[in-house]
């Protein structure tokens, strides 16, 4: 996981708006992971590549989504 764009976010004020949408997320599971990678190329000429794979592999990963937010959270 690329931790330059969590650090990023955290910096901007944004932790909080992304822990929010990351919940609301989270319950499309393998769906809502799928559709990330169909538009990570999109989001990857805007420079948002890594932290959309990275959310896609947390909807499909146990626990991955809480794991994420924890991050955000920390100091």
């Amino acid at each position: 996981m690329d931790e330059h764009w969590i650090t990023q976010i955290k910096v901007r004020g944004l932790a909080g708006i992304i822990s929010w949408g990351l919940t609301i997320l989270e319950p499309f599971g393998a769906f809502g992971a799928n559709l990330l990678y169909v538009l990570q190329p999109t989001f990857g000429i805007l420079g948002w590549g890594a932290p959309i794979q990275d959310i896609a592999q947390a909807l499909e990963t146990p626990g991955g989504i809480e794991a994420l937010q924890q991050q955000l959270q920390e100091d």
